[in-house]
């Protein structure tokens, strides 16, 4: 469907049925296989390749919940914004349940204990989350305060994700 289909149109617990989870365990390379040695040479080179697979995998992971975040509290924004230009007739409530999703999952994920990512949860609870959907589109002060918090947190978002990428050397 290209991007006919946006997965944040449709309810959480709709999404939530089509999740996947991969599990992968490492093995000591230490221990010899069949009574087969490998030369030390030979093992730390294997334990620096699983070394570096992990810190990608970790930073992968970091930057996808950073990302989540971008997605989700920018398509609120930009619903919100369609709304004022008159460009969109609604803004629907779907996507206020998919943030909130998003906050309550990505804290399981977050495996380096990223405080930065924590403040930035619980300031989308504070100032997105503390208003209901009726109040946003009947409400245009609330309205206005939650599309310019929602742009700021985007942005932040972003920001984040470069810095992580510089550090890094993420690409992904």
């Amino acid at each position: 469907l290209g991007n006919l289909f946006d997965p944040l149109l449709y309810p959480a617990d709709f999404r939530a049925q089509f999740a996947l989870k991969c599990f992968v365990e490492t093995i000591d390379v230490k221990k010899t296989a069949a009574g087969v040695m490998l030369p030390a040479e030979e093992l730390e080179k294997i334990e620096k390749d699983m070394q570096a697979q992990l810190a990608e995998s970790v930073a992968r992971v970091q930057r996808e919940n950073w990302s989540r975040i971008v997605e989700t509290v920018g398509a609120l924004n930009a619903s919100l914004r369609g709304l004022e230009s008159g460009e969109q007739k609604r803004v629907k409530k779907t996507l206020l349940e998919q943030i909130e999703l998003a906050v309550q999952e990505i804290p399981s994920f977050n495996v380096t204990g990223d405080s930065t990512l924590i403040e930035q949860l619980e300031e989308i609870k504070s100032e997105l989350l503390a208003h209901d959907m009726e109040e946003i589109r009947k409400d245009e002060t609330v309205r206005a305060q939650v599309m310019t918090k929602s742009a700021a947190i985007v942005d932040k978002a972003k920001a984040r994700m470069e810095k992580m990428r510089d550090l890094n050397g993420y690409t992904g």
